[in-house]
């Protein structure tokens, strides 16, 4: 199989668990291993017939995005007993950041990855050939390391970005609102985003994903159709 640019994870798998698995394999069973089953079809179908409909929508997507899906071992025990190939091994002979390997990894396939870059080789490593190696005390490591890098850069930003302190559970509203780029409308909803009911401090809001603040940037322009050059004013 040919990696190239690193691809999505959950087509990289449907590749690789259709080219191992019979014509005639349970696809139902083939649809939850990739992620793909009935629940996330009808959400689709859902988001598509809203859209269709021009529908404002409370909720975008209710479903676990299907790159997020590790397999289960009932799944993976399902696939390898069901393969048409007896001990198959993944080659990828450009494997780039390794979206093939990884899920070759992840679906409990040998895998060889080649790669020329010395970047992707990293990445390549880091993602697939490491965490296997090394388990959880890959992971602890990590996590220590990553610790002291951030205060580092703490220390050394310090004087760069105004300290402020984070926000207390009380002040984080459930929801916030983010503008429309329509001036035709006051506000639209995004995901489940409603309308901020307090103002900007400091012509900031609060951002509860991460308990600080973001600026208010105006946006000009957004949304509107670019005006086609005629050919006349053309040089």
């Amino acid at each position: 199989m040919s990696g190239g640019p690193r691809r999505p994870l959950a087509p990289s798998r449907a590749a690789i668990a259709a080219a191992l698995l019979p014509s005639d394999a349970d696809r139902t069973a083939f649809y939850y291993l990739i992620a793909t089953h009935p629940g996330i079809i009808a959400e689709q179908r859902r988001l598509d017939a809203a859209k269709q409909a021009g529908d404002k929508l409370e909720v975008a997507y209710s479903q676990k995005r299907a790159f997020t899906h590790n397999p289960t071992p009932a799944e993976i025990a399902w696939f390898q007993q069901n393969l048409a190939v007896p001990n198959p091994v993944i080659l990828d002979v450009t494997a780039g950041g390794g979206s093939l390997p990884f899920e070759a990894g992840r679906l409990g396939l040998p895998m060889i990855a080649h790669e020329l870059n010395p970047v992707a080789t990293l990445i390549l490593q880091a993602t697939c050939q490491w965490p296997q190696q090394y388990g959880n005390d890959l992971l602890a490591a990590y996590q220590q390391v990553s610790a002291r890098f951030r205060n580092r850069v703490r220390e050394l930003m310090a004087g760069v970005y105004p300290q402020v302190e984070p926000l207390r559970d009380d002040e984080i509203p459930e929801k916030f609102f983010r503008e429309s780029c329509d001036t035709k409308e006051t506000s639209k909803r995004l995901s489940g985003v409603a309308r901020l009911s307090v103002p900007p401090v400091n012509g900031k809001y609060p951002y509860p994903p991460t308990g600080g603040w973001t600026p208010k940037v105006p946006v000009s322009g957004c949304g509107r159709t670019p005006r086609r050059e005629s050919a006349n004013s053309k040089s």
